[in-house]
């Protein structure tokens, strides 16, 4: 199964884990397996999710603390930009 390029290597290996997962929901949806080989590829399919799940909250937790350290190196300016209901014009009053 190759990679998709999609930036970093963690993005990469995502897409690879995705990839996986949508092979085996199209195998087992195909009917062609045996018993023992739906089993363990439903349970390899859990275990892909469980890691995407992790990978996912980890990288929601990297956001959210990039936007808080932002936020604190640039109060006004982020603060502004998160509440402010003006329109896209430049004009300073």
């Amino acid at each position: 199964m190759s990679k998709v390029k999609t930036g970093s290597k963690e993005s990469q290996t995502y897409q690879a884990m995705l990839t996986e997962l949508d092979d085996i929901v199209r195998q087992v949806g195909q009917g062609q397996l045996d018993l023992d080989d739906i089993v363990n590829k439903i349970e390899h399919g859990y275990k892909l999710i469980g890691t995407m799940r992790e990978r996912l909250d980890a990288t929601k937790a990297k956001v959210e603390k990039l936007r808080v350290d932002f936020e604190k190196n640039t109060p006004e300016q982020s603060s502004r930009a998160l509440t402010s209901d003006d329109s896209d014009d430049d004009t300073p009053f």
